[in-house]
């Protein structure tokens, strides 16, 4: 019974949950925090590449996951952060 629950949940953006569940200012603030921790997570890792990094911003805002003003942020602090390396 909860495999059937939890894959159901996995084809639903969480967003969307969090908005039936909670009301539209709760899910509001769930998906900035999101936001944010998703981008700080994505730039702290020395691991991967300028790409991948660039890569993973673009399929965020794609899916959802980040504003539009998030990634332009986001990217700016990539693209120097890049340039600084140089």
């Amino acid at each position: 019974m909860m495999g059937i629950i939890l894959h159901a949940a996995a084809k639903v953006p969480w967003w969307k949950i969090a908005l039936k569940v909670y009301g539209p200012k709760v899910a509001e603030a769930v998906a900035v925090m999101a936001g944010s921790k998703f981008i700080d997570k994505i730039m702290s890792d020395k691991e991967m590449s300028f790409e991948k990094k660039l890569e993973r911003l673009n399929a965020a805002l794609k899916d959802g996951t980040i504003t539009q003003e998030e990634w332009q942020k986001a990217r700016e602090n990539l693209m120097n952060s890049y340039a600084d390396q140089r």
